[in-house]
């Protein structure tokens, strides 16, 4: 089962966070208020979620699904409040990404 672990979480800050080291304008930003166990209830609203995980180019696999409030989509995507969330997990479970979409 995947679970949303230090390692993710610090690359979910560092990536999909203002401010965060990986940050540039192809990526979907959480809110900066956003702590680490709303993190963990938007993922854990992802593994609830219906959808099914889909195999991406990356060779992981990847589900959206409908999640509000959170944040932005990517500048190169409008920039405007996000209303869905790309979760991203390796084929062992491990967490990948996060990101609003």
């Amino acid at each position: 089962m995947p679970e949303l672990d230090y390692r993710a979480l610090k690359d979910l800050h560092d990536y999909h966070f203002p401010g965060g080291s990986e940050v540039d304008s192809s990526k979907g930003l959480f809110r900066p208020d956003l702590t680490d166990g709303e993190l963990e209830a938007v993922f854990n609203a992802g593994l609830r979620d219906a959808g099914t995980f889909k195999p991406n180019a990356s060779f992981y696999y990847e589900k959206t699904f409908p999640y509000s409030g959170i944040g932005t989509s990517s500048a190169t995507n409008g920039g405007g409040p996000s209303s869905q969330v790309t979760l991203v997990i390796g084929k062992h479970g491990d967490v990948i990404t996060m990101y609003p979409v």
